[in-house]
């Protein structure tokens, strides 16, 4: 994520307010943008996360959806720093801009002349500036060039114009990049080779996982979001037309506490799994395993829970069907 504000050296035309612009301000930290190679300020937005990410991640949006969370935003900065930024600019057009119908007649008038606000005139009490921030979680992204509008003004009680402004439901979705979700792996009994015409069992661990969250805070304006994923369902896919699952499509939702789908226990030999598949035919397979998390969000201004696109984690075993042949003397 980077918020960019210009260097009073910095060219700030209409068309720079884009991704690419420096950054020069010792009171952020300022680092190497994964995207543009520029120097960019850091978001001030904090995650802190339940536990660590033990795989991949999440993939946004499960069964193909096209949801995804945003690449860029608006985010509200302290005073302080925009009048910083805007004086350096104030510098920048009397040291280098004649032109009294030029950019910077035009950057005068937005932000000292009232044409709409005198920047020296405000207050962060009555409002916040807005300037532009990117998720490096979406570097090249098809959204990551969305937010070029200059930096802007709302007043405290009004809501942005910008669609893209962030507010505590923005941030949620920020931090749904940031899941820790744990890589999938099943247990299969039997364990090792499996036969031709005996159902597999399958089940998947979750009391070790529990529900995974992660916490979205803003200092000003004072906002935090948590959001929250719970392991729902179980999707196996076993790699041939040649098999049956169990239950029918594939999809596992019941099991035991701690578990999706019922781990196998002596003497259920040849019954039908909760959740499994039995194969047909002889032969090395690919089974395709999709654990889909239920996820929501609470923070600042949400009554209750509010639900994000599902997340989905998928895994691949290699697995053998073998077939016994009888011996008869």
């Amino acid at each position: 994520m980077a918020l960019i504000l210009f260097a009073p050296g910095a060219v700030a035309t209409d068309e720079g307010w884009g991704r690419g612009g420096r950054a020069s301000n010792s009171d952020y930290d300022v680092e190497e943008s994964a995207g543009s190679g520029n120097n960019e300020l850091s978001s001030r937005i904090t995650y802190t996360a339940t536990r660590e990410a033990a795989g991949a991640g999440a993939t946004p949006a499960s069964g193909g959806g096209a949801w995804s969370p945003p690449a860029c935003w608006y985010e509200p900065v302290p005073y302080e720093y925009a009048l910083e930024w805007a004086q350096g600019l104030r510098r920048h057009w009397q040291q280098r801009s004649s032109d009294p119908n030029g950019t910077g007649a035009d950057h005068r008038a937005r932000y000292f002349d009232g044409e709409p606000w005198s920047i020296e005139d405000l207050v962060e009490e009555d409002g916040h500036f807005y300037f532009s921030a990117w998720n490096p979680e979406r570097v090249g992204s098809p959204g990551e060039g969305g937010c070029h509008a200059r930096p802007f003004w709302v007043a405290a009680g009004e809501e942005p114009s910008e669609p893209l402004a962030l507010t505590p439901e923005i941030m949620a979705e920020t931090a749904y990049d940031r899941l820790p979700l744990p890589d999938t792996a099943p247990a299969l009994n039997p364990d090792g080779p499996q036969v031709v015409n005996l159902p597999t069992w399958l089940w998947q661990e979750t009391a070790a996982t529990g529900e995974v969250s992660v916490t979205a805070t803003l200092e000003s304006p004072p906002w935090q979001v948590t959001v929250t994923a719970v392991p729902s369902s179980l999707f196996i896919d076993p790699g041939t037309a040649d098999a049956i699952t169990h239950p029918a499509g594939g999809r596992c939702t019941t099991g035991t506490a701690g578990t999706l789908g019922v781990p196998y226990t002596p003497g259920r030999t040849g019954e039908e799994p909760p959740c499994g598949v039995t194969y047909l035919r002889s032969g090395d397979h690919e089974l395709d395993t999709s654990l889909t998390w239920t996820v929501t969000w609470t923070g600042t201004g949400t009554p209750g829970p509010r639900e994000l696109p599902a997340a989905t984690v998928r895994g691949t075993l290699p697995v053998t069907v073998q077939e016994i042949q009888a011996v008869v003397r």
